[in-house]
């Protein structure tokens, strides 16, 4: 979710996502991903500080593991669990862009 991976992306040798993440799969998640992207303002700077307020706004969830490549990740993170939550209106734009995309997950395949 932190939108580096766009249509012409080319992962390493021997990186396991590029045989799930096919040219055509990302294509297919880049306008959700720009819809979404428009999304962001003060309160959540990036894709990742959306997800991250996407998924701590639903009740079940209590908390989240997150990725920190970085002193900024940490920074930003820190940021998303010490502001407000989305509001409706941008909880319900992010939905909009929830589809069933039939993608069998890698590690769910026998």
């Amino acid at each position: 979710m932190t939108g580096a991976i766009r249509p012409g992306h080319r992962f390493g040798e021997g990186d396991w996502r590029a045989s799930w993440l096919t040219p055509e799969r990302i294509a297919e998640a880049a306008p959700h991903l720009d819809a979404i992207d428009a999304l962001r303002g003060p309160a959540h700077p990036s894709l990742a500080a959306l997800a991250l307020h996407f998924a701590l706004r639903h009740p079940a969830v209590s908390t989240v593991l997150v990725g920190m490549a970085s002193e900024r990740h940490v920074d930003e993170n820190c940021a998303v669990a010490d502001s407000l939550p989305l509001d409706t209106a941008t909880m319900r734009a992010i939905q909009a862009h929830s589809w069933v995309h039939g993608w069998a997950y890698l590690w769910l395949q026998g």
